[in-house]
């Protein structure tokens, strides 16, 4: 099991092997993730794990590039390819996530949201909630982290053909 304890872990996961390449249970391949972390050790376990699952992990170093290149190109260039799920930290240089979701939302991005942080109070959960995102606390498992994914991508899903 990976434990992401701060910073660091080990990639430890159960992988299973179809004829379609690796699998780790708990995330649907082929999902396209947003990533926005300012952590450079966390990033890359994230996008390790995420990869992993068959994901396909668009990075952001902080909240202001996650805004300004990659949602320029996203409403630009890449239109027709939405993300199908963001994950940001919440505290980063520049913008928080929470201030970087609102302005995603302002301008129409509804996919699901996963807010992770090491300080999970009230506040914060109130209004993560307000911007229809989840809030995952550090450090987490890797099974939790799955069980939060399948959360809100399920939600999303049902919510979308309703």
């Amino acid at each position: 099991m990976l434990e992401l304890e701060g910073k660091r872990g080990a990639l430890e996961s159960p992988v299973h092997w179809s004829e379609e390449g690796p699998t780790v249970p708990g995330l649907s391949p082929e999902l396209r993730v947003l990533l926005a972390e300012d952590d450079v050790e966390m990033r890359e376990l994230l996008v390790e794990v995420l990869n992993e699952a068959g994901c396909r992990v668009t990075v952001a170093r902080d909240g202001t590039e996650m805004l300004g290149d990659l949602l320029q190109a996203a409403l630009r260039r890449f239109p027709e390819e939405p993300f199908d799920l963001l994950i940001t930290d919440q505290l980063m240089p520049g913008c928080t996530g929470l201030e970087a979701l609102a302005r995603l939302r302002s301008v129409g991005y509804a996919m699901p949201a996963l807010l992770i942080t090491a300080f999970p109070d009230a506040d914060t959960r109130v209004r993560a909630n307000r911007l229809h995102a989840r809030v995952l606390a550090k450090p987490f498992a890797l099974t939790e982290l799955h069980e939060a994914v399948d959360q809100v991508t399920v939600l999303a899903a049902d919510g979308a053909g309703a």
